[in-house]
């Protein structure tokens, strides 16, 4: 019973965590791009009214990559009958991957987030794809690491690096991919 009460806690923990994380590097990177200062209690108040909106994008996005998924293997299929599903997940995964930074970016809701982050990945795909995978590796990685060399420790500093690790990558991916649209003149180094 105490299983069935954890889990659904530790996942809303993991998902608030995950939205604090985004919207704060989202707030965070607006005037370090700028090159301004930021203080503690400024970066505090920009990223506080955003959390619901990254926390609704990143649910959307969760629920477009794996709901198919999930709502088959729910009715009974089984995981191989599934497995056809993981290349479209990974596409709406990687499609919708910029829309919690730009909830917490460009103040939007989460429906209107989801189709920034698609016009964002428009026609650079494979480039989302080649931040974004790595940046979640490393965090993966990290977060192994610290675990099997700091026990118990490791085992509550483990998520924030899961949570963390990752969200500055797709902050300067956002940036880059932003000032891409609006000066397309501009040569890709890729």
């Amino acid at each position: 019973m105490f299983v069935y009460t954890l889990l659904p806690a530790t996942a809303l923990f993991l998902l608030f965590g995950w939205a604090l994380a985004t919207a704060l590097a989202a707030a965070l990177l607006r005037p370090a791009v700028l090159g301004r200062p930021v203080t503690a209690l400024g970066l505090l108040r920009a990223a506080g009214p955003r959390i619901p909106a990254v926390c609704g994008a990143r649910l959307l996005a969760l629920l477009a990559a794996a709901g198919p998924g999930a709502a088959a293997l729910a009715a009974g299929l089984p995981p191989l009958a599934v497995l056809p599903l993981a290349p479209v997940a990974l596409w709406l995964g990687v499609l919708f991957a910029l829309a919690p930074t730009a909830a917490g970016s460009e103040a939007l809701g989460p429906v209107a987030a989801l189709r920034r982050s698609a016009r964002l990945v428009r026609g650079a795909w494979w480039r989302t794809l080649g931040i974004t995978v790595p940046a979640g590796a490393l965090a993966l990685g990290a977060a192994y690491a610290v675990l099997s060399w700091f026990g118990l420790l490791g085992a509550l500093l483990a998520p924030a690096l899961l949570l963390t690790v990752p969200q500055p990558a797709s902050g300067l991916l956002y940036t880059d991919r932003v000032l891409r649209l609006r000066h397309p003149a501009t040569p890709s180094p890729w």
